[in-house]
């Protein structure tokens, strides 16, 4: 965990568990209430609203949210069969946590991974919002396929997540990741990084310039741009899956 920042939100939904249910106290499901990508969904409950204002003054790279009922690491999109433009990063990043949790990768689902709608289909769900609207990729974790499992379960989940938690977490710098600063200060960037054929661009922490854009293993071009700058293009960027670049 050294030289990474961690946020933890141990529980998002504190109406749901009180009453035992999936919805709110105002009967509204949480992860059905983020916006779309394609601007047909509303969201106006207030723990979401809060969720995204904190993810928006963050500039997180990975992220993954615990659910049960499956067992399973379901990666977007949900909302629609079109692939994501990281559909590659995304399955190898789905990996980093089911490749270590036995139960999760030998279980029903293919190496215990799946496309969210080739699961089935969903709308609003918090993945989907933070992939298009942010920077962070969100993964949603399936942790046990029982709904509601008992809290004499939680050592046992705990010893089977944890090795995944720490490779999945070490994940966020796989790829390309560095430092934008302007040719004339030397000074930080609020620059944008854009992968040559992957429409989904990543972009700078402006206070320190820092960006981090998983890739799979392969080879990339890449430019960064700011305004009031001239675009600089570095072709021939090789990856390798699970090392820094």
């Amino acid at each position: 965990v050294d030289n990474y920042e961690i946020h933890i939100m141990p529980l998002h939904n504190p109406d749901g568990m009180t009453a035992d249910q999936r919805y709110n106290a105002n009967g509204v499901d949480l992860n059905r209430n983020y916006l779309l990508p394609d601007g047909t969904h509303s969201s106006e409950e207030i723990e979401n609203v809060n969720f995204m204002n904190y993810a928006n003054n963050h500039n997180f790279v990975v992220s993954m949210n615990g659910h049960s009922g499956a067992l399973v690491a379901n990666y977007p999109w949900d909302y629609t069969p079109v692939l994501a433009p990281d559909d590659e990063a995304l399955k190898l990043l789905s990996l980093e946590y089911s490749t270590y949790n036995s139960p999760m990768y030998n279980g029903s689902f293919p190496q215990g991974i799946t496309n969210g709608y080739d699961w089935y289909y969903a709308s609003g769900t918090l993945q989907d919002w933070s992939y298009d609207q942010t920077d962070c990729i969100d993964v949603t974790m399936e942790l046990h396929n029982t709904k509601w499992p008992s809290a004499s379960t939680l050592p046992a989940l705990w010893n089977e997540n944890r090795e995944s938690l720490m490779h999945y977490t070490k994940a966020a710098r796989y790829g390309v990741n560095g430092v934008v600063t302007g040719a004339d200060t030397g000074l930080p960037l609020n620059a944008t990084v854009t992968v040559t054929g992957i429409s989904k661009n990543t972009h700078t922490d402006p206070e320190h310039g820092d960006y981090y854009k998983l890739l799979e293993t392969g080879t990339f071009e890449i430019t960064f741009s700011a305004d009031g700058y001239i675009d600089q293009t570095i072709p021939g960027v090789s990856t390798t899956w699970g090392t820094p670049t």
